[in-house]
């Protein structure tokens, strides 16, 4: 008995003290996306380089992890084996099986076709045809194996809300950019900046938007649609106009209790010192308060707390080829916004709006990656709000 306490001991240190140089890595089974670029996605091994057996394990499931999160692949693998060179000495095999790189999705009045991972590269094309948005999206995610570059251009329906809380649909047509450097797959910093003109949904034009901008990200994420573990930080600034600043703290968790229930929640902080109507925040619908709206959900400092029991109900695919999850989710959102933060810290109670409800999700997954989301949220008054979306959930 005493023995075998020494050996488990032993082996416990030996994993987590004691280096292990990796000595080969090797991509097997791409046959269109480019060894470079699974190879940067896999940033952390390279040919030399020692880390202790236990962090090797675990850097080699988040790189499966990142691999899934692609939705280039039908299958990816990581296995770590042992090297003839020695028994300090380990091997890293990648393994891939490569996907339906072609995508599909929609929402109210509009569709969307496009390719991903065109030329191998990480490359993504999407175009937008409907009532009330038609653009193109570009995407390079791998260029000169760290920069990436996303941008738009198009006419793309949004709305903001008054200061009454009243919804105002608008048509933004113009361009936006997002250009930056990836420190490793889950970490980047990026320069963003955007020109429209804004009209109303009758085409009557409104204003002009221009800003400029910088954000900081870290995604450790596992899952597209619905994580079973990580986390998500965003840190950034904005500049409207060239005259009203703008900040954003962005942060979101995820654990799972059991394989299929998990828990996930966001905490949210947006403001400007003063901001024209048109920029205001809120924290109305879907990704918001989803319960009635009151006038206290929209300010120039938005302050939001989400709250997510999630649980698989079904995993199922139609002819072998289209894979589907059913999810369901009981939800609590709190959130308030503000004038100044003046008023935030003489805030004596707690009267913030508040929201809790149910909603059902449908994930199409391979080979289309099309979330579908119907939610039901009641406010501390019994007042309900149904939502429905075609967007990913935090």
């Amino acid at each position: 008995m005493v023995h075998l306490i020494i050996v488990i001991i032993c082996s416990i240190i030996q994993k987590n003290l004691f280096p292990i140089e990796i000595n080969k890595i090797k991509v097997l089974g791409n046959t269109h996306t480019k060894e470079e670029t699974i190879l940067s996605i896999a940033s952390e091994f390279r040919s030399g380089k020692e880390f202790p057996e236990a962090e090797l394990e675990n850097i080699a499931n988040r790189v499966e992890e990142r691999l899934r999160r692609t939705t280039w692949f039908y299958s990816s693998k990581v296995y770590v084996v042992e090297s003839s060179k020695g028994k300090e000495y380990r091997n890293i095999v990648i393994e891939v099986d490569e996907g339906f790189l072609l995508r599909f999705s929609g929402g109210y009045a509009y569709g969307m076709f496009g390719i991903d991972n065109i030329w191998g590269s990480g490359e993504k094309l999407l175009l937008y045809l409907g009532y009330n948005k038609q653009g193109i999206e570009f995407e390079v995610d791998n260029l000169l194996e760290r920069f990436f570059l996303k941008s738009r251009i198009g006419n793309f329906n949004s709305f903001y809300y008054s200061s009454h809380t009243k919804k105002v649909e608008t048509q933004f047509v113009g361009a936006e950019v997002d250009a930056g450097y990836k420190f490793n797959w889950d970490t980047s910093f990026s320069i963003l900046g955007g020109y429209a003109l804004v009209f109303s949904d009758k085409y009557e034009f409104l204003f002009n938007h221009y800003y400029s901008g910088v954000r900081f990200e870290v995604d450790t994420r596992d899952d597209v649609f619905s994580a079973n573990k990580g986390y998500y930080f965003a840190l950034a600034t904005k500049i409207l106009r060239f005259e009203e600043p703008t900040f954003g703290v962005d942060f979101r968790a995820f654990v799972s209790i059991f394989d299929d229930l998990r828990i996930g929640i966001r905490g949210v902080v947006e403001g400007g010192r003063k901001l024209s109507q048109e920029y205001r925040f809120n924290v109305i619908g879907i990704d918001g308060v989803r319960g009635i709206p009151v006038e206290s959900m929209v300010g120039n400092l938005k302050t939001l707390m989400n709250l997510e029991l999630r649980k698989n109900l079904v995993d199922t695919s139609i002819l072998g080829f289209l894979n589907l999850k059913f999810e369901g989710v009981g939800f609590v959102d709190v959130g308030r916004c503000f004038n100044s933060l003046e008023e935030v810290i003489n805030l004596l109670e707690f009267d913030y709006p508040t929201a809790f409800g149910l909603g059902l999700r449908l994930y199409f997954l391979e080979p289309v990656f099309l979330p579908i989301r119907l939610e039901i949220g009641v406010d501390k008054k019994m007042n309900y709000n149904i939502l429905f979306s075609v967007s990913e959930p935090f």
